[in-house]
This record gives C-alpha cells, structure tokens and sequence, in this order.
C-alpha cells in the first residue's frame, strides 16, 4: 500500500479521510466495520491518541475504500 500524501486537514473543521484496507498481497479487504478498526490521531506531533470510530464515522465505498468522518473538534 502505497502512504496519501499531500492530504490537509483544518482545525475546527470537519474533515472526510479516505481509507483503504488492503491484505498482505495487496488485496481488497471488504466489510470491515467500525468497531473492527482501530484509529489513532496526533496533533502538532503530540502523542498519539485513540478515536472512537462509530457506525456513523465509517463509510464503506466499495473496492476496499472506506471514508472517516473526522469532526470538527
């Protein structure tokens, strides 16, 4: 899998992430659900902090791609 860069996110704002889920070999990983995903968020480089996913934060799109719904705060 290749790393997203150039992606800016902005304080205060609400922010959707693309995500995608891949197996060892490269392949689609399908019908993963919010409780089974694990997200840890940093700002400015502080220490890393979990973030509860909930059912209406995790958009699966199809193909492996999903979308978290990053709140403003």
């Amino acid at each position: 899998m290749q790393p997203l860069f150039g992606l800016t996110l902005f304080l205060n704002e609400e922010a959707f992430l693309p995500v995608t889920l891949q197996n060892a070999t490269g392949g689609d990983l399908a019908g993963y659900v919010a409780s089974s995903v694990d997200v840890s968020t940093s700002q400015n480089g502080a220490a890393l902090t979990a973030f509860s996913l909930t059912a209406s934060s995790w958009y699966e799109l199809g193909n492996g791609i999903y979308e978290v719904q990053m709140p403003a705060t």
